[in-house]
């Protein structure tokens, strides 16, 4: 769950809490009502004093529960009279968040969670939530292609998730494919490998139009959405996808708010049900690999691999160390390969000494990169011999062994020293330095009169001498508030993505192409980014809602509706397309109004 969908929540549950008393704990949720497979938040307020740590919220039948935030919320102080003396005292209201995911329909209790607080224990009270099963009604479908049907461990394949959305329609208005998507709800959902992609700032959805005979044998029209990622099988069995669950408030009833100000709104949603999707039939399924015919030394790589050696110096003398590198390049996922265990093999063993510890690597795009120091045994070492690595081959279903090139050597004896000569080395140097001279007199030796010494120590300023006196605090300082400006840019998020929303905006309109979805994006993700919303899930009515809120000029924000408006009719066919040209400049005085409003 993201932090502003967090916020928000934080935000409407202190609306529903109400004010706790010192000493208290209070219990908060968003609803009595919930549904299967469809997380909602339950809050704890601890007002306290002291410190105090987070409360241990209990384990629940039929529902899972973590912790999904901590922050303290409010501050207030007050006095009381000790000995006849006032005395002021500060309190602190935090908010413990904790999301909970219900996995069987019927009653969940929530008992009573325990929290000390002020050297005392407080329970809170307990709750009772009536969890339903959402029924898609045939209106939503979740499913996992893929072209491969089976795939070994280690492998990667690439999988396809579609969600089918059958889009809401009346006799008189009809859901775009970017609105029902904006039906999606991302938090709620859990997307297994596909979290990666959704979290992008642009998110590479792609739809089309499909029908499709659901339970009730009704064939229905629906918008396919499709999402590609790379996924790697990491354990045999069904390619794990219990964890993709899609949540969708699908809307019961489209209409127009009564409310003045939103009289120049579009359509909203005014009804709508919580429908899940879930996938019920895994796409691929993992083999193990083989136990027949393995080499001793296979350490776990899938696919084509090559290795190759190097080493330096390769002249040296018995025990002296050679670093030896080992580079691995192949399709696997290099983040996990393992090095040859070269202790392992009795070929190197028998020449060198070497460490039995597996290597930690440094991975390069497709190829992993290790180090070690070895020591020749003896001088009839030759050549650093070639170092065997295996492979499974996953189409031919067999293991293969690559073997590195063999490094000649040239390896010395080790020098040897007799005691007699380790004596006479250090009559050697008490003979060398008996051609030194020692002086007594310190420096007065060279100078004759102490004030002749002493009058060459004056100080003369300089123009030179006084712009680097002056200068160097200036620069001390200008560097300062660069690197503080700097650091301010690295740990600031927000304050970056604002002050690049223009760049990317303009950056993004000049790759669109004139395609409507892109510079529908490209404006909708300015915004997002000047303040600081999740990227990729902004709709119209949002973003429009989000300049009136910052106060934005009137003309500026009905100049942004009609554009992205007209972007949406280009893209759908919902009304008159402007030419791509046109409409292209028109999102580029869009997005140049907004910035000189200052927005």
């Amino acid at each position: 769950m993201s932090r502003a969908a967090i916020n928000l929540a934080m935000a409407a549950l202190f609306l529903v809490g109400g004010t706790a008393r010192a000493g208290e704990v209070e219990i908060l949720v968003e609803s009595d009502e919930a549904f299967v497979d469809v997380p909602f938040l339950v809050a704890i307020d601890v007002n306290s004093e002291q410190a105090h740590e987070a409360p241990s919220f209990p384990q629940l039948e039929n529902a899972s529960a973590e912790l999904a935030d901590t922050q303290s919320s409010r501050s207030s102080s007050f006095t009381v009279t000790i000995n006849g003396r006032p005395v002021s005292r500060n309190r602190t209201t935090t908010r413990y968040l904790y999301r909970i995911v219900p996995q069987k329909e019927g009653p969940l209790r929530i008992p009573s969670v325990e929290v000390e607080v002020d050297g005392r224990k407080e329970v809170t009270r307990p709750l009772l939530l009536q969890v339903t099963k959402s029924v898609t009604t045939d209106l939503l479908f979740v499913e996992l292609k893929s072209a491969r049907k089976e795939v070994f461990v280690g492998e990667a394949v690439d999988v396809t998730l579609e969600v089918w959305l059958v889009p809401y329609a009346q006799k008189d208005y009809r859901m775009s494919a970017d609105n029902m998507w904006g039906m999606v709800d991302q938090q709620a959902s859990s997307w297994g490998p596909f979290q990666e992609v959704i979290e992008r700032r642009q998110a590479r959805i792609t739809y089309r139009a499909d029908r499709r005979v659901g339970e009730d044998k009704q064939v229905r029209n629906c918008i396919v959405y499709e999402i590609t990622q790379r996924v790697w099988a990491e354990r045999p069995g069904p390619l794990n996808a219990e964890d993709v669950r899609i949540v969708v408030n699908y809307p019961l009833k489209i209409g127009r708010s009564n409310s003045p100000l939103s009289m120049f709104d579009g359509p909203r949603v005014l009804q709508a049900q919580t429908i899940v999707g879930r996938v019920t039939e895994p796409p691929v399924m993992v083999l193990p690999i083989p136990m027949e015919g393995r080499p001793p030394y296979y350490r776990g790589a899938v696919g084509a691999h090559t290795i190759a050696a190097s080493a330096a110096p390769t002249e040296a003398r018995v025990g002296d160390p050679i670093t030896l590198t080992l580079v691995i390049r192949g399709p696997g996922r290099m983040e996990t390969l393992q090095a040859p265990l070269l202790a392992s093999l009795p070929d190197f063993s028998s020449r060198f000494q070497v460490a039995d510890d597996p290597l930690p690597g440094v991975v390069a795009e497709n190829q992993k990169r290790f180090t070690q120091s070895v020591r020749a045994l003896s001088d009839e070492v030759k050549e650093i011999p070639p170092i065997p690595f295996a492979y499974f081959d996953p189409h031919k279903r067999e293991f293969v062994t690559v073997h590195s090139a063999a490094i000649p050597l040239k390896i010395q004896p080790a020098e040897r020293m007799s005691a007699t000569q380790i004596v006479q080395s250090g009559g050697a140097s008490e003979r060398a330095s008996e051609g030194l001279t020692r002086s007594v007199h310190g420096i007065e030796s060279n100078y004759a009169d102490p004030a002749l010494l002493l009058g060459q120590q004056g100080l003369r300023p300089t123009p030179a001498l006084a712009v680097v006196a002056g200068g160097c605090p200036l620069a001390y300082a200008a560097c300062a508030l660069l690197a503080h400006r700097r650091r301010r840019l690295v740990s600031d998020q927000a304050l970056r993505r604002r002050r690049s929303a223009r760049r990317t905006a303009q950056r993004a309109i000049e790759q669109a192409g004139g395609a409507p979805d892109a510079l529908t994006d490209a404006l909708l993700g300015y915004i997002a980014d000047r303040f600081d919303l999740p990227a990729g899930g902004l709709t119209r009515q949002e973003a429009i809602a989000q300049l009136r809120q910052a106060a934005a000029p009137a003309d500026c924000v009905r100049g942004i509706d009609e554009v992205l408006a007209e972007c949406e009719s280009a893209q759908f066919g919902g009304g008159a397309a402007t030419a791509i040209g046109e409409l292209s400049a028109r999102v580029r005085a869009g997005l140049d109004a907004l910035n000189r409003a200052g927005v």
